[in-house]
């Protein structure tokens, strides 16, 4: 399917989208990684771009869920997963394999999670210093 890097990516823009607050950072990221990819892996980039989609329309959307910023970044991950696996399969007229969603999406809870709390660690001791 799509391996490891585009699960990286989705977490990475989600994250970057929770705790930077500009806009024009997050464009800014996800622009140096399209030259990035364009250099150096140019079949590679429709995944990217779909994921910066979802990403963008689920942090325009992100005022309407639940107000706590930790679960909302949990849901937003788990509807990026899927409909990044829903866009990818309906691009490429592959099978949607629900197993093969429910452990791309565990695993990006799990890098998710753990992204989190090291950004909040690291955050708090920034200000400490």
């Amino acid at each position: 399917m799509a391996g490891v890097a585009p699960n990286l990516l989705l977490v990475v823009f989600l994250l970057s989208s929770f705790f930077q607050s500009g806009f024009l950072l997050i464009l800014a990221l996800a622009i140096s990684t399209f030259l990035v990819f364009a250099a150096f892996m140019p079949f590679w980039l429709f995944q990217p771009a779909l994921i910066f989609s979802l990403v963008l329309a689920m942090k325009f959307a992100g005022g309407f869920l639940s107000g706590n910023k930790f679960l909302d970044f949990l849901i937003m991950l788990v509807l990026g997963t899927v409909g990044f696996y829903f866009f990818l399969n309906l691009a490429k007229a592959g099978s949607f394999q629900p197993a093969l969603i429910l452990k791309e999406t565990i695993y990006n809870l799990v890098l998710g999670t753990a992204g989190w709390f090291f950004l909040r660690l690291f955050k708090r001791r920034q200000f400490l210093i």
